[in-house]
């Protein structure tokens, strides 16, 4: 996969190079991306995100970490 990063606030954009896949789990579905992310004027870093997508009341959730805490999605 590939992603262009674009920072409204006025940080550093950047890119995201790598792979993405669903990955069957105990409540639903995993979704992992890994590959190398290089924000402009920076030096490229290896970088993982997982989101664990699950069936909640007929409906989608998807957590996620972000800075240390577990955010959920409907």
């Amino acid at each position: 996969m590939d992603r262009r990063i674009t920072d409204h606030s006025g940080g550093p954009n950047g890119g995201f190079h790598g792979t993405a896949e669903f990955i069957p789990n105990d409540t639903g579905l995993t979704y992992v991306e890994k590959g190398t992310l290089l924000l402009d004027g920076q030096t490229a870093f290896k970088a993982e995100r997982c989101y664990k997508w699950r069936l909640t009341d007929g409906r989608i959730s998807v957590d996620f970490h972000e800075r240390g805490m577990m955010i959920a999605c409907v």
